[in-house]
């Protein structure tokens, strides 16, 4: 595992930011999209106020975050804006993981193209309704249509 040398002031910053992630994190699984922007606007603002090159390579991840709760919100226009902004962040810092994600997010395409959750607050590990039980729970031998055989002992 590699990890990124920073200077007192600088690692200061991605822990707040890093803090401020999984707040906006937790609270847009709560369906609470519009505090989770919030946050994400805090932790964008942050990383903007150094010059550390490990900060600025959150700005994909806060961008993709903020294109989901846009998304969540149904405010399609922001949610590409965003999506396509956190793309180009990942493809300047060689975000593979985050180019994947991203790319895939607007191929798939806001407005339609993705099923939106029903807002209910504090539904976090609920299936969505309308998408039939999760996997985690859903019992039988087929799981994503898929045949599950046991294993031999």
């Amino acid at each position: 595992m590699h990890l990124p040398l920073v200077d007192r002031e600088a690692g200061a910053v991605l822990l707040t930011c890093r803090r401020l992630v999984a707040s906006a994190q937790e609270l847009r699984d709560d369906f609470e999209s519009v505090s989770s922007n919030s946050r994400l606007e805090e932790a964008l603002a942050l990383a903007d106020q150094t010059a550390d090159r490990t900060a600025t390579r959150l700005h994909g991840k806060l961008y993709g975050l903020r294109g989901w709760n846009h998304q969540q919100l149904g405010d399609d226009e922001r949610a590409r804006t965003d999506t396509e902004t956190a793309l180009a962040e990942c493809q300047a810092t060689g975000d593979l993981h985050g180019i994947r994600v991203d790319s895939s997010s607007l191929r798939v395409g806001w407005g339609g193209g993705l099923r939106r959750r029903a807002a209910t607050p504090k539904s976090r590990g609920r299936a969505c309704p309308s998408a039939g039980p999760s996997p985690a729970i859903r019992s039988g031998p087929e799981r994503d249509g898929h045949t599950v055989r046991p294993r031999k002992p």
